[in-house]
């Protein structure tokens, strides 16, 4: 009898700690444009200012993976794994990284010489 009670006690902490837990997000896909919202720094010569638009086109690249490729410039293409309540990746070659909320509304890219906050909306 006290061999099924010390096993009925992992077994049922168990199950409890399976339910607790989160569930994956499925991989976002589709064309957005990431709008500037708040930026610092400069890419090359010019400030980087509100409003100014990227197109990202973005696809699953396997379980909890988002690959992102910039549709406008060719550059910025990174695999974004879900970490939390965010799809995180890099360094890109420029050396930048980028998380994009997990509800892909909001995106964030940190790099050597700025920052940029965006909003997301999806097009495609």
């Amino acid at each position: 009898m006290n061999t099924i009670r010390t096993l009925a006690v992992p077994v049922a902490c168990g199950a409890a700690l399976w339910l607790a837990c989160p569930a994956s997000a499925a991989p976002l896909s589709g064309t957005y444009t990431a709008t500037v919202i708040d930026s610092s720094g400069t890419v090359g010569p010019a400030p980087i200012s509100p409003g100014g638009q990227v197109a990202w086109q973005l696809s699953a690249c396997g379980p909890d993976c988002t690959h992102l490729q910039s549709a406008s410039t060719g550059r910025a293409q990174m695999d974004l794994r879900l970490q939390g309540n965010s799809w995180a990746g890099g360094p890109d070659e420029l050396g930048c990284n980028k998380t994009i909320n997990v509800d892909a509304t909001t995106a964030t890219e940190i790099c050597p010489m700025w920052t940029i906050n965006y909003t997301l909306a999806k097009t495609g």
